[in-house]
């Protein structure tokens, strides 16, 4: 734990460093801290969502995105200690194996996270949304093999699958919802779509533990994909949509 302290702090000092805010604009003194000026921030922000018919779709696909993010979190080390027999590999443990099973998510989620800019045309969002659409498939697809799978290792490449489709994910989407938002109510607009991700944990991760515990683990992880299928149609409505307002814009 002492290691990892200090990392952190050498990394505080870099970033202080290398990412200095060169093009940021504090608000007037006198707006800074007051319920007022939070206030109009926030409804700026919700007008902004309102009145684009992307981001509420986007807002939409964040929220069922969290009901699923959740329970999956909070149901697969459960899973994989109830159905499996962890297997012998170099004296590890179940807790040793959990290390390895993490190590294994985050080096893939940072690979996919470098990886999905590359193959995807950031600044075309109908391909944007098409790309994440393809995501969600994979996603799904992965998230029931990991529930249904009676082998540890197909269970095992599964459960990394769900990482790493997910670290793919995030920057696209980012992305998608950066594009053409005020500077002004950017920051508010980020927030809210977070917000909505974990208005889906609150109500939609308890809702599926009921789902484990009256019927079972495996049956919660497959609501879970199914739980993302309606953001398909939404996907694909979204792109075409993004589609036609680029074909509005002048040359």
């Amino acid at each position: 734990m002492g290691g990892g302290a200090v990392i952190h702090l050498v990394l505080a000092g870099l970033l202080l460093v290398a990412m200095t805010e060169r093009h940021w604009r504090p608000a007037p003194r006198g707006d800074r801290q007051t319920w007022d000026h939070m206030g109009s921030t926030l409804a700026s922000g919700v007008r902004v969502i309102r009145s684009s018919r992307v981001l509420l779709g986007i807002l939409v696909i964040a929220l069922l995105g969290g009901v699923a993010s959740e329970s999956l979190d909070r149901l697969w080390p459960y899973h994989l200690v109830q159905e499996f027999d962890f297997p012998a590999l170099a004296g590890l443990g179940e807790v040793g194996w959990f290390g390895v099973i993490q190590a294994g998510s985050v080096r893939g989620a940072i690979a996919a996270t470098a990886l999905a800019p590359r193959l995807t045309r950031l600044g075309d969002t109908a391909h944007l949304a098409r790309s994440l659409l393809v995501i969600t498939v994979m996603l799904m697809a992965a998230v029931e093999l990991f529930a249904l799978s009676g082998s540890f290792w197909i269970a095992l490449f599964a459960f990394w699958a769900t990482d790493w489709v997910r670290g793919a994910e995030q920057p696209l989407r980012m992305a998608w919802i950066n594009r053409g938002l005020d500077p002004r109510s950017r920051a508010t607009v980020l927030s809210l779509f977070g917000q909505a991700d974990a208005l889906g944990q609150l109500g939609g991760g308890p809702a599926l533990g009921v789902v484990a515990t009256i019927r079972s683990v495996r049956a919660a992880l497959v609501s879970a994909a199914i739980v993302l299928a309606p953001t398909l149609p939404l996907y694909e409505v979204l792109a075409r949509r993004e589609g036609r307002i680029r074909l509005k814009l002048p040359r």
